[in-house]
């Protein structure tokens, strides 16, 4: 059985920023129980080429300088816009106010009245689902039926293993506002389809807005993250409450009986958590 060294540096001081800490601290325990190495706070300084093929990576963190030697090495440092050929300034086309992908409005309508733009020459969320979205709210808009864009309730996922899903208001987002909200987290280890499946790990967190009683935001990370986020993104386009969740039958046994029971978590506690 052939087996990888596998190495991550990665330049801030937690894995995976956009979404909360919690996440990110159960990702970076799966991966470091499956023998991969993190190593955060690091900057890669440099990649070389050994004469045997290999690469070389030099990375810098608080105790110096460090090599590490790879077959591979995978550079991940975000993306841009590819506005090459698209002749925009040609066209009369104004860029958003970095310059950085072209400006639209919630109907996707650029600043000339017959082009629309839509997908990732926007820069506003890189993301397919998203760019899809985009083109179904400029079509309608062509037909005269728009609703306009919202990204209010945007999925986000993530496929590691285990996968993470997030949509809405992250926690770390309501600290910054100042909202008064309530948390409410479920582990898979208490769900018996996971269990089922040998995929224990993980866990769901709802977000509920004090004030107005509405679901506001959920991350999951555990089985099925990837599915499952659609009825917590279904749940905060349609402003549910934590009662309307829980007044709603989840079939059994399956792995989104966790968002059922989390609503729970908010009141009387979830049924099946340990």
């Amino acid at each position: 059985m052939w087996v990888a060294e596998v190495h991550v540096v990665e330049f801030m001081s937690r894995l995976l920023t956009m979404i909360d800490s919690d996440i990110s601290e159960e990702i970076k325990h799966s991966a470091e129980q499956a023998g991969i190495h993190i190593h955060t706070n690091s900057k890669v300084a440099k990649i070389q080429r050994a004469d045997d093929g290999q690469a070389i990576v030099t990375y810098e963190d608080s105790q110096g300088e460090h090599l590490l030697v790879s077959e591979k090495v995978l550079v991940a440092v975000g993306r841009e816009p590819n506005l090459e050929g698209l002749e925009v300034e040609r066209a009369g086309i104004q860029l958003n106010e970095r310059g950085r992908g072209i400006a639209v409005n919630e109907h996707m309508r650029t600043n000339v009245e017959h082009i629309y733009a839509i997908g990732d020459v926007t820069n506003i969320m890189q993301l397919a689902h998203v760019a899809s979205h985009q083109g179904i709210t400029a079509i309608d808009e062509i037909v005269g039926e728009s609703g306009g864009m919202h990204y209010t309730a945007i999925p986000n996922v993530i496929f590691t293993s285990p996968e993470i899903a997030s949509v809405g208001l992250l926690e770390d987002e309501c600290k910054q506002q100042g909202m008064d909200y309530s948390v409410s987290k479920v582990s898979f280890a208490s769900n018996g389809k996971a269990l089922t499946m040998n995929e224990p790990e993980g866990f769901i967190k709802l977000i509920k807005d004090n004030r107005s009683q509405r679901i506001v935001g959920g991350s999951i990370i555990g089985p099925d993250a990837s599915s499952l986020i659609s009825s917590l993104t279904l749940a905060i386009a349609n402003e549910l409450t934590e009662q309307q969740i829980t007044h709603t039958v989840f079939a059994h046994p399956t792995t989104g009986e966790v968002i059922h029971e989390a609503a729970f978590g908010f009141s009387i506690g979830a049924l099946h958590q340990a």
